[in-house]
């Protein structure tokens, strides 16, 4: 419903690839995982701007997928490291 959904998931996906490419290049050596993020959030950038068929649920699998990667990397990093 909202009418400017398409341009709001994009400008945020854009905004969050610029912060942790910025992130990545003060701290090249971090144990996290800012790779990770960068390309999810770049192919949701992708999928928001061409917008195939079903793009909204693609989107939303990959958040939920760089969520949960996301604890599985804090939880080997405070378990093992």
């Amino acid at each position: 419903m909202f009418p400017y959904k398409n341009t709001f998931i994009l400008f945020f996906a854009l905004s969050i690839v610029a912060f942790f490419l910025y992130k990545q290049s003060i701290n090249p050596r971090s144990w996290k995982n800012y790779v990770r993020t960068i390309i999810l959030y770049s192919a949701i950038a992708v999928l928001s701007y061409l917008r195939p068929p079903r793009w909204e649920q693609y989107v939303g699998l990959l958040i939920l997928v760089d969520v949960a990667m996301g604890q599985q990397t804090w939880y080997i990093a405070k378990t093992y490291l």
